[in-house]
């Protein structure tokens, strides 16, 4: 046979699941804010390194424009 604990309310040293809760989802809150900005951070760094790849071709091709325009 079973025996079952009856509730008691919780004291000074005991806390509440709705304290427990509020804790867990305070500690997934910044766990996902932390991942948030490592993602952010990570795809202005692609931004960053994409931008320092494209300008050479732009760059050339302005030169070759300018070249052009300079030709009677």
């Amino acid at each position: 046979m079973l025996h079952h604990r009856r509730h008691t309310p919780a004291t000074g040293s005991e806390i509440t699941v709705a304290q427990a809760q509020s804790k867990l989802v305070t500690i997934m809150r910044a766990a996902r804010r932390g991942l948030e900005h490592w993602a952010l951070d990570f795809i202005g760094f692609l931004r960053v390194f994409n931008a320092f790849r494209q300008p050479s071709s732009t760059l050339a091709g302005a030169a070759q424009f300018r070249d052009k325009s300079k030709r009677p």
